[in-house]
């Protein structure tokens, strides 16, 4: 009795993806890949394809769209693209900016997930801890040693 091989069965990814065994290449792809190429050809360098309408499993060609990656990571940041500018909440006070003015981008077109403003108010509090935890190191330290510390002890 012949059974399929296992690689040979349609797998899920732990993102939710469908990977399917390709015999030409000997190794597994993502079938919305697989699919796209059938019908467009290969996928450019520095390009992703695009559920359409979110669902990771709909890999019909209509729910298909090829998008630069930059794009493809703003679409699922949680940023929306309204007459050609891109808008995005603040993970942090919930207000809607533009990417361009409003938020800080990574050398990849990335996004920071908190507005300048809050951007900003995170590192000086997160600065502040530091030094908070600083001052309590040093304090213990001398409450240990009576005092006597030496010079540069515990700056780095």
């Amino acid at each position: 009795m012949a059974t399929t091989p296992r690689a040979a069965r349609p797998q899920r990814t732990h993102k939710g993806y469908v990977r399917i065994w390709d015999k030409a290449q000997k190794r597994y792809v993502m079938e919305h890949v697989m699919v796209w190429e059938s019908l467009h050809g290969p996928v450019p360098p520095g390009h992703d394809i695009h559920h359409l309408n979110g669902v990771k499993t709909d890999n019909r060609p209509e729910n298909l769209a090829l998008v630069d990656r930059v794009t493809h990571k703003r679409l699922h940041s949680g940023c929306l693209l309204v007459e050609g500018v891109w808008w995005k909440p603040c993970r942090m006070c919930g207000e809607l900016k533009r990417v361009d003015e409003g938020f800080y981008t990574r050398g990849d077109g990335s996004v920071l997930p908190w507005c300048k403003v809050c951007s900003v108010a995170r590192s000086v509090a997160n600065r502040r801890k530091a030094r908070q935890k600083t001052k309590a190191r040093r304090a213990a330290w001398e409450a240990r040693h009576g005092g006597d510390r030496p010079e540069n002890e515990g700056e780095r």
